[in-house]
């Protein structure tokens, strides 16, 4: 007759966890948050009539910045492998 008491639940190794990874993932989803801030910005600014004179600008400069983390996060995981 096969047991009815419960087995021991076999809990699975920690995934090993990359400092510099979760960092550079960090950094990347910062400049995008950045960048919903800076749209979000200019589309209330448009609508309330305030001035977008550098909106343009700062907008070019979140998308270098959002490229630049999301190449460094990916070369990271090439060449680390994590």
């Amino acid at each position: 007759m096969a047991s009815l008491s419960p087995k021991p639940l076999s809990s699975p190794l920690p995934p090993i966890v990359c400092a510099e990874r979760e960092h550079l993932w960090d950094l990347y989803i910062q400049a995008v948050r950045d960048i919903v801030s800076l749209l979000d910005y200019e589309m209330k600014a448009m609508t309330g009539g305030a001035s977008l004179d550098r909106v343009d600008l700062a907008l070019e400069l979140a998308r270098s910045t959002k490229n630049k983390n999301k190449q460094a996060y990916l070369l990271h995981i090439q060449e680390h492998g994590c």
